[in-house]
Protein backbone atom coordinates (compact mmCIF):
# COMPACT_ATOMS: atom_id res chain seq x y z
CA UNK A 1 0.00 0.00 0.00
CA UNK A 2 2.71 2.14 0.41
CA UNK A 3 4.03 1.59 -2.98
CA UNK A 4 0.68 2.84 -4.53
CA UNK A 5 0.59 6.10 -1.95
CA UNK A 6 4.47 6.96 -3.29
CA UNK A 7 2.62 6.34 -7.15
CA UNK A 8 0.25 8.69 -6.17
CA UNK A 9 1.97 11.50 -5.00
CA UNK A 10 4.87 10.84 -7.92
CA UNK A 11 1.56 11.46 -9.97
CA UNK A 12 -0.24 14.24 -8.82
CA UNK A 13 3.79 16.23 -8.69
CA UNK A 14 3.74 15.42 -12.23
CA UNK A 15 0.41 16.35 -12.43
CA UNK A 16 0.46 19.57 -10.60
CA UNK A 17 0.46 23.40 -11.69
CA UNK A 18 -0.32 26.73 -10.66
CA UNK A 19 -3.72 26.55 -12.80
CA UNK A 20 -6.42 26.66 -10.83
CA UNK A 21 -7.96 23.02 -13.01
CA UNK A 22 -4.79 21.28 -12.24
CA UNK A 23 -5.63 21.03 -8.57
CA UNK A 24 -8.90 18.82 -10.30
CA UNK A 25 -7.29 15.92 -11.13
CA UNK A 26 -4.62 16.08 -8.45
CA UNK A 27 -6.97 15.81 -5.96
CA UNK A 28 -9.10 13.30 -7.74
CA UNK A 29 -5.82 10.99 -7.85
CA UNK A 30 -5.03 11.40 -4.02
CA UNK A 31 -8.24 10.71 -2.99
CA UNK A 32 -9.32 7.85 -4.98
CA UNK A 33 -6.06 6.07 -5.70
CA UNK A 34 -3.91 7.49 -2.39
CA UNK A 35 -6.58 7.23 0.45
CA UNK A 36 -9.64 5.19 -0.51
CA UNK A 37 -7.41 2.35 -1.91
CA UNK A 38 -5.62 2.32 1.53
CA UNK A 39 -8.83 2.65 3.12
CA UNK A 40 -10.16 -0.30 1.62
CA UNK A 41 -6.84 -2.21 2.79
CA UNK A 42 -6.94 -1.60 6.04
CA UNK A 43 -10.76 -2.68 6.41
CA UNK A 44 -9.83 -6.11 4.18
CA UNK A 45 -7.33 -7.05 6.43
CA UNK A 46 -9.02 -6.62 10.12
CA UNK A 47 -6.60 -3.45 10.49
CA UNK A 48 -7.61 -0.76 12.83
CA UNK A 49 -11.62 0.37 11.90
CA UNK A 50 -10.91 4.04 12.82
CA UNK A 51 -8.41 3.98 10.40
CA UNK A 52 -10.49 2.71 7.68
CA UNK A 53 -13.11 5.37 8.25
CA UNK A 54 -10.55 8.05 8.68
CA UNK A 55 -9.00 7.51 5.69
CA UNK A 56 -12.55 7.14 3.92
CA UNK A 57 -13.25 10.53 5.19
CA UNK A 58 -10.16 12.18 4.18
CA UNK A 59 -10.70 10.99 0.58
CA UNK A 60 -14.05 12.18 0.56
CA UNK A 61 -13.17 15.20 1.37
CA UNK A 62 -10.08 15.17 -1.25
CA UNK A 63 -13.16 14.22 -3.90
CA UNK A 64 -15.31 17.13 -2.87
CA UNK A 65 -12.84 19.32 -3.18
CA UNK A 66 -11.81 18.11 -6.67
CA UNK A 67 -15.60 18.37 -7.74
CA UNK A 68 -15.62 22.07 -6.44
CA UNK A 69 -12.57 23.08 -8.43
CA UNK A 70 -14.10 21.76 -11.54
CA UNK A 71 -17.34 23.70 -11.16
CA UNK A 72 -15.90 26.75 -10.17
CA UNK A 73 -13.51 26.46 -13.37
CA UNK A 74 -16.82 25.58 -15.49
CA UNK A 75 -18.42 29.07 -13.97
CA UNK A 76 -15.29 30.96 -14.58
CA UNK A 77 -15.05 30.38 -17.69
CA UNK A 78 -18.81 30.45 -18.61
CA UNK A 79 -19.39 26.99 -19.82
CA UNK A 80 -22.15 24.75 -19.51
CA UNK A 81 -21.62 21.88 -16.72
CA UNK A 82 -22.32 18.03 -17.34
CA UNK A 83 -21.86 18.14 -21.19
CA UNK A 84 -19.86 14.86 -21.31
CA UNK A 85 -19.93 11.23 -20.13
CA UNK A 86 -16.74 11.97 -17.98
CA UNK A 87 -18.65 14.24 -16.34
CA UNK A 88 -21.98 12.19 -15.87
CA UNK A 89 -19.67 9.20 -15.08
CA UNK A 90 -17.60 11.00 -12.09
CA UNK A 91 -21.08 13.02 -10.56
CA UNK A 92 -22.29 9.82 -10.45
CA UNK A 93 -19.37 8.16 -8.50
CA UNK A 94 -19.44 11.30 -6.05
CA UNK A 95 -22.81 11.29 -5.40
CA UNK A 96 -22.23 7.18 -4.46
CA UNK A 97 -19.11 8.31 -2.94
CA UNK A 98 -21.09 10.64 -0.12
CA UNK A 99 -23.63 7.94 0.17
CA UNK A 100 -21.75 5.46 0.83
CA UNK A 101 -19.75 7.89 3.43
Amino acid sequence: QIIIFVITLYLCYTFYSPAWFSYHPVFMMLGYLGFMSNAIFFERWGANHWTHMNLQLISLACIDFAYYVIYTNKNMAKKNHNTSWHSWIGLGCIILNNIQA
